[in-house]
């Protein structure tokens, strides 16, 4: 190797593992970290003390400059894409929040509200009537999956695990029905078959059961909801953890670029331009001697 020249002390397969894996790649993730919580501290008070007397628009340019500020010196997230980060969640979700808000108070944390669906049927003299049918519920401010988690973690798991459980029966039994050959006994196939399904079908019962009865602990708990609780479920789980996770989409897709462009310059440079002469060399040297074998000459 000569003088003032580097070369990788890892395959070219491990670059990206290695990069993820440096203790500057993990104090500088710190860094996004703490510039985002150094925003909150700032905007916290503001976020929880929205009231009628707030203006929606001074809100969000108040904040705004803040993140501005704070990951000025972040250099791998550009402060101007954190703040678009921002921006387009005040601008897809949190304005209309914040003007229920400013409308309801956080009182309308608690409110929740019937999703219907609207359809068409026509009438036997030729018109048509408007249908307007229930299929469901949503939190008004806070959808329900963040409830869940916060307070029925352990019933959401069972739910799950037994999803899982079916859908594997499922897949089973597809596989059971589609290798069926005509050396099987007929008889036995068809009555695997049929208790599988009967399992299924039970299990599905059993578990449509477990969603209902969920869904109807998670609707009476907004009732139940405290100030505090209303507060962590809108500011902090849904706000902060939605912008968050856009700033650090931000530093991961910087940090992929960063792995991606040391990878291509690895490619690029593996061979020294000795090296590539000597190739360059040997290849031309079995050219000729083939083009001497078929008879030209030079």
């Amino acid at each position: 190797m000569r003088k003032d020249f580097a070369s990788l002390t890892v395959g070219n397969d491990e670059v990206r593992d290695t990069i993820y894996s440096d203790d500057e790649f993990s104090t500088y993730a710190n860094k996004v970290e703490a510039a985002f919580e150094n925003w909150k501290a700032q905007v916290d008070k503001k976020l929880r003390t929205i009231n009628k007397s707030t203006k929606p628009k001074h809100l969000i340019a108040e904040i705004a400059e803040v993140i501005i500020e704070e990951f000025e010196t972040v250099t791998l997230v550009d402060k101007h894409d954190a703040y678009e980060v921002l921006l387009s969640y005040w601008n897809s979700v949190m304005s209309d929040d914040v003007y229920m808000l400013v409308e309801e108070g956080y009182k309308a944390i608690r409110d929740t509200e019937n999703i219907k669906k609207t359809r068409e049927k026509k009438k036997k003299d030729g018109t048509k009537e408007i249908i307007n049918s229930v299929i469901g519920w949503e939190g008004k401010l806070v959808p329900k999956a963040l409830v869940i988690l916060m307070f029925f973690s352990a019933e959401k798991k069972i739910i799950d695990d037994a999803e899982v459980f079916v859908a594997t029966a499922q897949i089973e039994l597809d596989e059971i029905i589609e290798n069926v050959t005509e050396d099987d006994d007929e008889d036995e196939i068809e009555e695997d078959i049929k208790e599988r399904k009967k399992n299924i079908a039970e299990k599905n019962k059993l578990l449509k059961g477990l969603k209902a009865e969920l869904d109807d602990k998670v609707r009476k708990q907004y009732d139940k909801l405290t100030e505090k609780e209303c507060l962590e479920l809108l500011i902090e789980r849904k706000w902060y953890a939605a912008i968050i996770s856009g700033i650090y989409a931000l530093y991961e897709k910087v940090n992929y670029h960063i792995a991606d462009y040391v990878a291509e310059l690895t490619e690029r440079y593996e061979l020294t331009l000795p090296e590539l002469e000597s190739k360059t060399a040997e290849l031309e040297s079995k050219v000729k001697s083939h083009l001497k074998t078929m008879g030209y000459v030079w």
